[in-house]
């Protein structure tokens, strides 16, 4: 029997099929692929930290500038194993991946407040400032000519101790000025310059800088003013005493020492040029709440009863009237000034 061919492939149902393979593959080749979440993690650490290098360039030689220690880059613990720094993951999924770079390399543990310096940021104000200290040639008008010794202490809190005299022309004037506007009589007066004059001065103070960034001071404490006397004042002791001294005591020898303690308070600015030398200014306040007066018996008659005795009882009334004349007058404002160096 004949052999019957196949009929022939439909021309439309082909060209059909080769358009459909056609299209899909070129939507498989316009079509991006699905990105993973790792993917997109890595991506974003890497950009983040391309960033951060670049700020870090910038801060870290800033740092140093400013005189803080750079951090170096922290050293692998290898007890602990750490995830890849692009994943970000770790600590929690953190990212302390890109902390690191973040800090110049420097890895602080997390938690921690990171003290980054930024450009134009300054000294945090908690920050401990150290120690420094100085000596200068100081003078605390009108009561002391001397030396000044200083240490500052972490914190910026301030000790300082001056040693000086009280200058005879600082007990004159004062104490003209006090007998012209009517205090005290030229008796007394001449009781207070022969007291005081020539008299070694302490100041001993305890403070605060409270600014990191500027000189500005605060100091309060104590001054004592000793050892003074030198000039002959029978006549004034006895006036005052309203007795007369023993005989025996040669007029030479009726000399008054008087001791003052007092307070004081100070408010000033320091200045340090070139990292060493320094400049001190101050504005305070100063008064007696205290003193103490007497004329000593020569050691040729301590052993005499009637001149002890008699020394005695003028010691009592005139440190009775000084102590007075002191607590009421000496209440002065103190300009100061010093120069030394810091080292």
């Amino acid at each position: 029997m004949p052999i019957r061919s196949a009929p022939p492939e439909s021309p439309s149902l082909r060209n059909l099929l080769a358009l459909s393979l056609v299209a899909a593959t070129s939507v498989a080749a316009i079509t991006p692929r699905e990105v993973t979440a790792q993917e997109a993690s890595a991506q974003e650490a890497s950009a983040q930290e391309a960033s951060a290098q670049k700020a870090s360039a910038r801060e870290v030689p800033n740092r140093a500038a400013l005189g803080y220690p750079v951090q170096p880059p922290a050293q692998p613990n290898p007890w602990v194993s750490t995830p890849s720094a692009s994943t970000g993951a770790g600590y929690g999924g953190y990212g302390a991946g890109r902390a690191n770079t973040a800090y110049g390399g420097y890895s602080p543990a997390p938690g921690l407040e990171r003290d980054r310096i930024h450009e134009g940021e300054k000294t945090p104000k908690n920050e401990p400032s150290g120690f420094a200290f100085d000596l200068a040639a100081a003078a605390d008008m009108p009561i002391m000519m001397g030396g000044q010794a200083t240490l500052e202490v972490p914190y910026r809190f301030l000790l300082q101790t001056e040693v000086g005299v009280m200058p005879g022309f600082s007990v004159d004037a004062v104490d003209s000025i006090l007998v012209n506007a009517g205090a005290y009589d030229q008796t007394t007066s001449e009781l207070v310059r022969n007291g005081l004059r020539g008299s070694v001065v302490g100041r001993f103070s305890v403070g605060w800088r409270p600014f990191v960034d500027h000189g500005f001071e605060i100091l309060g404490g104590y001054t004592i003013a000793s050892f003074g006397g030198g000039v002959s004042a029978r006549q004034a002791v006895e006036a005052a005493a309203g007795t007369s001294l023993p005989a025996q005591i040669p007029d030479t020898d009726v000399v008054v020492h008087s001791t003052i303690h007092s307070l004081h308070l100070s408010l000033g600015w320091r200045w340090v040029v070139a990292e060493h030398f320094l400049i001190r200014m101050s504005l305070g306040y100063m008064q007696a709440v205290g003193s103490s007066s007497h004329v000593d018996v020569p050691d040729s008659l301590a052993q005499n009863a009637t001149v002890v005795s008699g020394v005695a009882v003028a010691n009592q009334v005139l440190d009775a009237k000084l102590d007075d004349i002191y607590k009421t007058y000496v209440k002065l404002p103190v300009l100061g000034l010093s120069m030394g160096y810091r080292f």
